[in-house]
């Protein structure tokens, strides 16, 4: 279900490629992960339902990102001591939206029904300070997964919520 809420959304996502040295909460080597650009070759099959290679491209733009939680008030408290994130609207008794300072997309916190058990959403997020951001993250019930370093001196490191959605937790280098 979309919620139409209006929202100022101000997002940079480009970013170069690069390849990801990773470390588990342990120091430990985990894997490595090779990010890369995706670019229109007019070879993919497309899907607007027209075979013309001249039509133009979909777009789209990320308005919100759905997380299930346990209780809204858990997860509103949680985003807002880690990222800043402050309560925007409620959708009803089980669904509130939530917003960042720096704006881009929204999350929409939906309480977890019981047929939600397995349901998880995940994210990446900017920061200025990973190191900053994690220890806040754990601090605030978050488990680490992973550490990664990127050849242009990004770090990130891949979080648990407390209700299982995964956030990586992004500084640029």
């Amino acid at each position: 279900m979309l919620f139409a809420v209006p929202l100022l959304l101000a997002v940079g996502c480009a970013a170069p490629a690069a390849t990801h040295t990773a470390t588990n909460s342990q120091g430990a080597p985990a894997k490595a992960i090779a990010a890369r650009a995706v670019h229109s070759t007019g070879n993919a099959a497309s899907t607007t339902g027209s075979a013309s290679d001249d039509a133009p491209a979909p777009t789209g733009t990320i308005v919100m990102v759905k997380l299930y939680v346990g209780t809204l008030d858990a997860a509103e408290q949680f985003y807002g001591n880690v990222f800043g994130a402050r309560f925007a609207v409620a959708q009803g008794d089980n669904v509130h939206i939530v917003v960042f300072p720096s704006g881009g997309p929204g999350l929409v916190l939906i309480k977890k029904g019981p047929h939600d058990k397995k349901k998880h959403g995940a994210f990446i997020i900017q920061v200025p300070d990973k190191d900053v951001a994690e220890a806040r993250a754990v601090a605030n019930g978050a488990r680490i997964q992973a550490e990664f370093e990127a050849p242009d001196g990004s770090r990130s490191v891949d979080v648990l919520d407390p209700w299982g959605n995964q956030v990586e937790i992004l500084q640029r280098g």
